[in-house]
């Protein structure tokens, strides 16, 4: 686990639910036809479904997914209930230090908050 890669987790969740929702957007079409035997009676059909996604997009979907897991782990993994809570907030706001500071309670500065994000990944 990466301090980049912390920070990068609001950027992989939104990629991953941009490509999840292309990939799930449905497609749908209206022809018309006739049967190959009689009565040749025009008839018009409705197509739906959704567009294949390819290999590279799949593999590259799954990469994000195991990043995603792979923070969520760690954050998880930490003892302290105040590390946690700062890396979630570093999570989803990413390095907003304001933002953060007032989250977890506006006791410190920005760059109190900083150093404390710095200091846990001093110990990995």
């Amino acid at each position: 686990m990466t301090k980049e890669l912390l920070e990068q987790y609001p950027d992989i969740c939104a990629e991953l639910r941009g490509l999840e929702a292309e990939a799930a957007t449905v497609y749908s079409d209206i022809v018309t036809g006739s049967r190959t035997e009689f009565p040749y009676t025009m008839r018009t059909v409705q197509i739906c479904g959704t567009a294949p996604v390819s290999p590279e997009t799949a593999a590259y979907m799954e990469l994000l997914r195991q990043q995603k897991a792979e923070i969520e782990d760690f954050a998880d993994s930490l003892t302290s209930p105040r590390k946690r809570r700062l890396v979630r907030c570093v999570m989803q706001h990413g390095r907003r230090w304001n933002v953060i500071r007032r989250l977890m309670g506006g006791d410190k500065s920005p760059d109190a908050v900083r150093m404390e994000f710095e200091r846990i990944f001093k110990n990995f």
